[in-house]
This record gives C-alpha cells, sequence and structure tokens, in this order.
C-alpha cells in the first residue's frame, strides 16, 4: 500500500512553506491559495492557487489510480518547492473515474465548471480518455493523458485539447507482432476485450502479424459475462495456436489465464501487454509455473532521466518499483506546468493548450529541474526531457517511445531489455 497520505501531507508542508516562507499569517489570507469551489464528483488533494486535477481510476477493472498518484504529487512537490507556478503553490484535485467513459464524462463537466482549474490528466484507461476527450474538445479544458493508448486517439478531431505522455499502440502493437514472430511462432490466438485500448491493439498486432507472414484471428469478449473464460479457451483450443497475445486487463486477463489452466491449455507461448505488467495479475493467476517465461511489452521508461525519478520516487517509498505510467503521469504535471508558467495567465486554459507546443524546444530541461524552467522563461520555449522518455507532443498531441521487453520469473515481473519500434535493441 502506498503512503499516500504521508506523501500528500509532505507536499502541502512544502509547497506553503516554501513558497510563503511559512508566514505565521494564514496563507490563504495573503493571496497564496484559493478554493476550490463546486466539486461533488472530485475531491481538493493539495492546497494551492492555480490548480491541475487528475481523474484516475482507483476502481474498475483497472485500477492503477493509487500506482499513479505517487508520480503526480512528487511533480507537485518539486515544483512548488522551486517557487511554483507564476510565484504561487501548484495545487491539485483528484477524482476517481473508476475506469468509465459515463464517469469520466461527468468529471470532466464538473473540471470544466470549475475555473480555478486549468488543466487535467485525465485519464489513464482510453474506455475513460476517448468520451473525456469530446468534452475537453467541446468545453475547452486542457487534457494531457498519462495512459491511454489506444491508436483512435490519434484521430480524435480535438482540436489541440488532448495530448498524451504514453505512445500509441500502433508502436507497441508492431513490436508484439515482431516479438511472436523471432519467437518462432506462426499461429496467434488474440482474446480481446471489449474495450478501445483492448481492440486497438489487437489490429495492429493482427495486421503486423499477418504483414509478417503469421497467422491470427481474434475473439473479442465482455468481462461481464458469466461464461467468458471458459468461452475464449474452447475457441483456442479448437483454433490450436502457437500462443496467444492476450489484449486484456488485469481481472478479465487472470481469469482467462486460469481457466487456460484448468482446462489443459498450453500453447508454447503467451504474450502479455501493458495491461497485464501488474503484480497483481500475477498474483491472481496464482500458478508460477505456468506463467514462467511468458513475454510482456509496455511503453519503455529506461534511460538517465528514468533512474532520476526512480531514485527520487524510492526516497519517498523506500524499496517499492515505480508503476509504469508513473513517470508519465509525472511528465504530465511538468508539461503542465510550464505551458501554465508560459502563460501570461494560468487560469487562461487556451493559453496554457497553446504553450504546450512551446515544451519541445530550447534550454533543455531535465525531471525535477523547476529551477531552470524559471531561469529560463525569457527564452519563450523550453524542451522538457521526461522521466518516461522524450515526450515531444506531435501535431496529434502523440509521443513517440520505444517499447520494454518484460518476462515473468519466480512469479515475478522482470525487465528484459529496450526495443525500438523496428524490434531492435534500443542504442
Amino acid at each position: 500500500m502506498f503512503a499516500r497520505n504521508t506523501l500528500c501531507a509532505f507536499a502541502v508542508l512544502f509547497a506553503i512553506c516554501a513558497i510563503a516562507a511559512c508566514s505565521d499569517d494564514n496563507p490563504s489570507d495573503t493571496g497564496m491559495l484559493r478554493k476550490v469551489d463546486g466539486l461533488e464528483i472530485c475531491s481538493l488533494k493539495i492546497e494551492g492557487y492555480y490548480y491541475v486535477a487528475s481523474p484516475l481510476p482507483y476502481e474498475g477493472a483497472w485500477a492503477v489510480g493509487d500506482q499513479t498518484e505517487p508520480g503526480i504529487l512528487i511533480a507537485i512537490q518539486e515544483i512548488n518547492a522551486a517557487g511554483g507556478v507564476h510565484g504561487k503553490p501548484l495545487g491539485l484535485v483528484v477524482c476517481n473515474t473508476k475506469g468509465d467513459g459515463t464517469v469520466a464524462t461527468q468529471i470532466m463537466n464538473e473540471l470544466a465548471d470549475t475555473s480555478t482549474v486549468s488543466a487535467t490528466t485525465c485519464c489513464m484507461r482510453s474506455a475513460a480518455t476517448i468520451p473525456a476527450a469530446e468534452v475537453a474538445s467541446t468545453r475547452g479544458l486542457v487534457m494531457v493523458a498519462p495512459g491511454a493508448t489506444s491508436p483512435a486517439i490519434t484521430d480524435l478531431a480535438d482540436n489541440g485539447w488532448v495530448s498524451r505522455t504514453a505512445p500509441s499502440d500502433a508502436q507497441q502493437g508492431v513490436v508484439d507482432a515482431a516479438l511472436a514472430r523471432r519467437e518462432g511462432w506462426n499461429k496467434v490466438f488474440v482474446p480481446t476485450l471489449d474495450d478501445p485500448w483492448a481492440t486497438g491493439i489487437q489490429q495492429v498486432f493482427i495486421a503486423e502479424f499477418t504483414a509478417l507472414g503469421g497467422e491470427a484471428v481474434a475473439s473479442v469478449y465482455s468481462g461481464t459475462d458469466a461464461n467468458f473464460a471458459q468461452t475464449i479457451i474452447d475457441e483456442a483450443m479448437a483454433y490450436g495456436p502457437d500462443a496467444v497475445f492476450l489484449a486484456g486487463l488485469e481481472v478479465d486477463g487472470a481469469a482467462i489465464v486460469r481457466t487456460a489452466i484448468d482446462s489443459g491449455f498450453t500453447p508454447s507461448g503467451w504474450i502479455f501487454p501493458d495491461g497485464l505488467k501488474t503484480q497483481g495479475f500475477v498474483d491472481a493467476v496464482a500458478n508460477n509455473q505456468y506463467l514462467e517465461g511468458a513475454l510482456g511489452t509496455v511503453p519503455a521508461t529506461l534511460g538517465a532521466d528514468w533512474t532520476v525519478f526512480r531514485t527520487t520516487y524510492q526516497k519517498f517509498y523506500p524499496g517499492v518499483e515505480p508503476f509504469s505510467y508513473a513517470a508519465n503521469a509525472y511528465d504530465a504535471i511538468y508539461l503542465l506546468a510550464i505551458a501554465m508558467e508560459l502563460s501570461d495567465d494560468p487560469n487562461d486554459r487556451t493559453q496554457v493548450r497553446d504553450n504546450l507546443a512551446k515544451t519541445k524546444t530550447g534550454q533543455e530541461i531535465h525531471p525535477g529541474e523547476w529551477s531552470k524552467v524559471l531561469e529560463h522563461l525569457a527564452d519563450g520555449s523550453l524542451n522538457y526531457e521526461g522521466a518516461s522518455g522524450a515526450v515531444d507532443l506531435d501535431a496529434n498531441g502523440d509521443v513517440t517511445a520505444n517499447v520494454e521487453e518484460w518476462t515473468i520469473e519466480n512469479g515475478a515481473i522482470k525487465s528484459v531489455g529496450c526495443l525500438t519500434i523496428d524490434a531492435t535493441p534500443c542504442p
């Protein structure tokens, strides 16, 4: 369990003391803090003057909010400790999307009505991000998602309001297909959760795998159907694949693998994309021998800047490895804060949106270097090099990243290495 309250308290204390100089006066009386009115679904996490909101899935099929949030809190603590945004504390509002599109839509409408919130990091799951993006684009609310890797997000008509710090699965799915061919697998079965992320990566995988000379067939399932796992495994056994590429999430994915074990289904291998890179999935399968040597992929967070982030992270959470997308969440906050700092008015959402384009050229800014942001504001643009990798937003608000290959050994997830989009070792 993450020490969320401990870090939150530390962030608030540091924000107030560093910027308000620990005045004896109430910071709210000196104009350093502002209230956030009208919150019903969301709640205040860190008091500030300017605000970002982080709608995350704390419940649901991919409940990774608790694992993602530390990256956000660390970024805000660093920014406030080094001077804040326009000399005032950056505050945080949090919301629970439950990974659900309807809930995410309600949240985004609430945030759009909250004038002190300049931008959001909604969401993580593509199924929530896509409907949330419609609200962002129609109501003018800046959104930088730390997850949400569905290829469909690239083509949203969002007028520049929606970006993300995690790469599209148009990249990861290509690498997955190359790994399957590398292993000598010619025939792959692809169980696919009925979800924008899962169907997106499935389509990329099948297109690339067949282009490489393989054969693949997909079966789309709803994780809420009573017998979905048995139906999937019956179809898989009838197809007779060399391997299975499971485009699912933790709960439904574990149910499918457990059913495979119970049914005596033993393909030569399994490939798991990023939605299944959780220890909870491995533990829920509860059969380390069966999972031994399975392949997996996730957008890569490797390199010197990642190491800096990981070191900082473990000062707060000793011995805990950051969740795969915690660095992406950290980067989303830094990008938004830089765009706010470059704005004449950090509450002017249009300025913040437009200034996101000014975060990829100029003086290099690395994780933890907020003071350097303030030193080089006059340059007009800054090149933020992210903890998760290069986060140079293109015209569609997308980034390009390498892919990490991982495996399962003795019931634990282990990194194998970094691969480029061509499935060759990273330089």
